[in-house]
């Protein structure tokens, strides 16, 4: 299932910015001849490609609600006594939003993962806030998986199709709720094929 929000969490964000769903289509098509010619091994090459997939799930995580939860042994964090037995949570969400990690934080910019020079604006953000799929010893086992699953589909799909956000009112976080995932994320969208 969450690999299926994903899904529809990028194409919502590339239907709303829509400078960004021409330069990954520009991307792919002009890499790609065919529908046989993409393959996972190429999708993970190619750049924007990458940079979209990252800026999406950093915005809208699938998993976005308190999983990954440790009763805490006693100790500082932060500067801050945590007690025994206290239950400590990372809420990415929140942490992948955050000003005090982001520029523009709540922008969809994918460039934000490709552009990491001294004069980028994005040369401050703190990547080390990007955490999708949890980290330490209990981070997603098929995060591998899932990514390369959600290139090769995506990379398919635009290229072969030109999609429209049908009714522009659609907005994933006013329209979906969420309390452990996500739901009720059915986007408007009409397909046009544009090659065989």
């Amino acid at each position: 299932m969450t690999n299926e929000i994903s899904h529809s969490a990028l194409i919502y964000q590339l239907l709303s910015n829509t400078d960004c769903m021409a330069r990954l289509q520009q991307e792919l098509r002009t890499t790609f001849r065919t529908m046989d010619e993409i393959t996972a091994e190429g999708c993970l090459t190619l750049p924007f490609l990458n940079a979209c997939i990252n800026e999406s799930i950093r915005l809208l995580p699938p998993v976005a609600g308190k999983f990954n939860s440790r009763r805490c042994p006693g100790a500082h964090i932060s500067d801050v006594w945590v007690p025994e037995g206290t239950q400590v949570y990372i809420e990415y969400y929140t942490i992948q939003r955050s000003p005090e990690y982001w520029y523009f934080p709540d922008e969809y910019r994918p460039d934000r993962f490709l552009d990491r020079g001294e004069d980028s604006a994005y040369r401050y953000d703190t990547m080390d806030a990007f955490r999708p799929f949890s980290m330490g010893p209990r981070n997603c086992l098929g995060q591998r998986m899932a990514l390369q699953s959600l290139r090769l589909s995506i990379a398919k799909v635009l290229w072969k199709y030109d999609l429209k956000l049908e009714g522009q009112d659609f907005n994933w976080e006013r329209d979906c709720s969420c309390s452990a995932v996500w739901s009720n994320y059915r986007l408007p969208v009409r397909v046009t094929k544009v090659h065989g």
